[in-house]
Formats: C-alpha cells, sequence, structure tokens
C-alpha cells in the first residue's frame, strides 16, 4: 500500500541568514511534508540575478511546488505575503514567523524598528559585511530566554559564505521601504478562539500569554511564556482581554 504524498510546504529565511537556518527544524518537518527550501538570490549557492522586489518574487515563486504552504521569517515573511499576493492559486497557506506588514515604525506604525537602527546596518555592510551579521543574529534574538543557545546555534551562518553584499545592501533597502499593510488580510482569517487584538498593531496568540501586568496603573502589559519583552495593551481591547483570559 503506497503512503499518501506529503503536503509540499516551502521555508524561506530572512535577511542576512541563509537557507541553512532551517537544518535544524527539519528533523521534525521531513516526517510530515515534503520540504523546500528557498535561497534568496545572491545568498550562497544561488547567483544574484534579481534586482527588484518584483523580480525577486518571481524567482522564488518557481522554485515553490505548487500547492505549497509558504513558511517566511522575517524580510522572508514579507516576501511570503508578497508571493501569496502574487500567486495565490500556487499558495496554499501562510506561515508568518518574527514578521510584519513594516520594520520601520512611523507613518501610523509604531511596532516598527528605528530608522537610524537600519541606517547602521546598512553603512556596516557597505563597509565590511562580515562582523554585522553576528551583530544581528544577536540583535533578533534579544529579550529570549534561550537568546544564548540560540545564538550558539546560527554562529556558523554568520561565517563564510555569506551572501553578497548587494544582496544584503537590496534586502536593507526593502526592509525600510515595504510597507504590506494594505496586504494584511489575513490578520482577519484568524481563528478567534485562539487570537486577540490587544492593539491597533499587535495581535497575539493567547495560548502563549502567561499573564496581564497592570502594576504601572494605566499601563496595561501582556507578558509571554518565555519571553522576557511584554506588550502594551491598548485601552480599546482591554475588557475583551480580561474575559479572554478570564480576570
Amino acid at each position: 500500500m503506497n503512503s499518501p504524498a506529503k503536503r509540499p510546504l516551502a521555508l524561506l529565511h530572512g535577511w542576512g541568514l541563509d537557507s541553512r537556518v532551517w537544518e535544524a527544524l527539519l528533523p521534525h518537518l521531513t516526517p510530515h511534508f515534503s520540504v523546500t527550501r528557498l535561497q534568496l538570490p545572491g545568498y550562497p549557492g544561488r547567483p544574484d540575478g534579481a534586482d527588484s522586489v518584483a523580480a525577486t518574487v518571481d524567482a522564488l515563486l518557481a522554485d515553490v511546488p505548487e500547492g505549497a504552504l509558504l513558511l517566511g521569517w522575517s524580510l522572508g515573511g514579507q516576501l511570503a505575503q508578497l508571493m501569496a499576493a502574487r500567486a495565490p492559486k500556487r499558495i496554499a497557506g501562510l506561515v508568518l514567523v518574527a514578521t510584519s506588514p513594516r520594520f520601520l515604525a512611523g507613518n501610523g506604525w509604531n511596532a516598527g524598528q528605528p530608522a537610524s537602527l537600519l541606517g547602521g546596518f546598512s553603512a556596516a555592510v557597505g563597509l565590511a559585511p562580515g562582523p554585522v551579521l553576528p551583530r544581528f543574529a544577536t540583535l533578533m534574538n534579544q529579550g529570549d530566554s534561550l537568546a544564548k543557545d540560540i545564538n550558539r546555534q546560527l554562529a556558523p551562518l554568520t561565517k563564510a559564505p555569506l551572501a553578497e553584499k548587494a544582496a544584503l545592501l537590496r534586502g536593507l533597502d526593502w526592509l525600510r521601504d515595504l510597507d504590506l499593510r494594505p496586504l494584511a488580510l489575513w490578520a482577519g482569517l484568524l481563528p478567534q478562539a485562539s487570537f486577540l487584538r490587544i492593539h491597533r498593531t499587535a495581535i497575539v496568540n493567547l495560548r502563549h500569554v502567561q499573564g496581564l501586568d497592570r502594576s504601572a496603573g494605566d499601563r496595561w502589559r501582556v507578558a509571554f511564556r518565555q519571553l522576557d519583552e511584554t506588550w502594551p495593551v491598548s485601552r480599546p481591547h482591554r475588557q475583551e482581554l480580561r474575559q479572554r483570559l478570564g480576570i
């Protein structure tokens, strides 16, 4: 008797770290999925032939199996959203990890990073990409209770072979310029039993909420399991949050 075909799953890494970033997860994924690891143009093993977002989206889509789930991390998550919008019949579903519609704060979006941080990275990459990537990996895991272990696992990816300088600089430009809020229709499709909006820029999975901190008076913050960082709760969403948490 033939085994049922595994569902295709395509994995798209983020800025700076290539598709090797998924290696630790493969033993957990391959028993259930037919996994394709996508590589951004200009990263190790893939020639740099796409100099625009549109060309990169098309190049990546050519490697995605029909009907695949597409998992994108950080910048890869932003590109994954564009890929799904470009070819909705090819992409069966999106899984977005540590990504958002907009990377930088500003223009009504407070959940992003300051422009000065990205500018600093661009200037440093322009001089020498090598020293930048370990710093980026450390920043990416800041606040995580397992940050030291994660940084140790990521260390080999911050050494040669590295992405080409042009590809790194281009990716930073995309993080600066992309604003995908008009595409964020997926937020309305999240299961209401598990997800709740706590701020106009934040939706949380209640399964990962550890508690609610109201010690600062009117400044409520949500605490998460295995995460040192807390997130603010705006007033319009507080009553429903209390009800959902049974407080």
